[in-house]
């Protein structure tokens, strides 16, 4: 029985996510602009660390570089309250597309931007757009309807 509740226990700790031992700079860099961050968990991606966490129930995610350079935080924008100017380009290009999250993107440049992903039923599109609605870059995903974990990605732009 104990171990059936361990097993329990960890379980969603593997289903959702990794945390990761993070170098002390990064950490540190991270406290100093999420000191209120809840919730947190950190990946390793190709030698970047990349914080999931919520401050006052939005969701952010936060990349550093290995030596605790923030490079970006983009927050979550519920898609069924985003703005209108957010929303109309993107279904004006991708007719019958559903948008399936919208993130505002924040660098330290202050080159702010949205990254949308959008579905039209046979492709995904990750979209980069402009903070005065243009799009920039686009890039159809297809999935291989016999190994849908194969990724092709194509600029449609």
């Amino acid at each position: 029985m104990k171990k059936l509740l361990l097993l329990i226990g960890i379980l969603p700790m593997i289903a959702f996510g990794q945390d990761y031992d993070v170098p002390k700079q990064v950490n540190d860099a991270f406290q100093k602009m999420f000191a209120e961050a809840e919730d947190v968990i950190w990946t390793e991606i190709d030698g970047e660390y990349e914080a999931s966490f919520y401050i006052e129930e939005e969701y952010k995610l936060a990349m550093f570089s290995a030596d605790g350079k923030w490079l970006e935080t983009s927050t979550s924008i519920n898609v069924e309250s985003a703005s209108a100017e957010i929303t109309k380009p993107i279904y004006k290009k991708y007719k019958g597309a559903v948008i399936d999250n919208i993130f505002l993107v924040e660098t330290p440049e202050k080159i702010n931007f949205y990254r949308i992903q959008a579905d039209d039923g046979e492709s995904i599109y990750k979209i980069k757009m402009s903070e005065v609605y243009e799009i920039l870059e686009s890039k159809k995903v297809s999935f291989s309807s016999v190994d849908e974990s194969t990724e092709d990605e194509e600029d449609v732009e």
